[in-house]
């Protein structure tokens, strides 16, 4: 089973994806008090899921594309 606190890491494939630029917008945009660590650390803490959500999308997308090359 994985782990709830598995560790993010950053994938450089994500910054290909025309939604990647917008999602980090949103998330890094938002009015934020404190250290600027604080804040550093919350920021990247809001787009972990959106990147994952991201990423099991595209990878969804992908094994569509292949399946659809399969059958024609």
């Amino acid at each position: 089973t994985k782990s709830q606190n598995q560790s993010f890491k950053f994938q450089n494939m994500w910054t290909l994806d025309p939604q990647f630029l917008p999602i980090v917008a949103k998330c890094w945009n938002k009015e934020l008090t404190g250290t600027r660590m604080h804040n550093l650390i919350t920021n990247l803490k809001s787009l972990k899921k959106p990147l994952k959500d991201l990423i099991e999308l595209d990878s969804l997308m992908w094994r569509i594309e292949l399946t659809s090359r399969k059958c024609v």
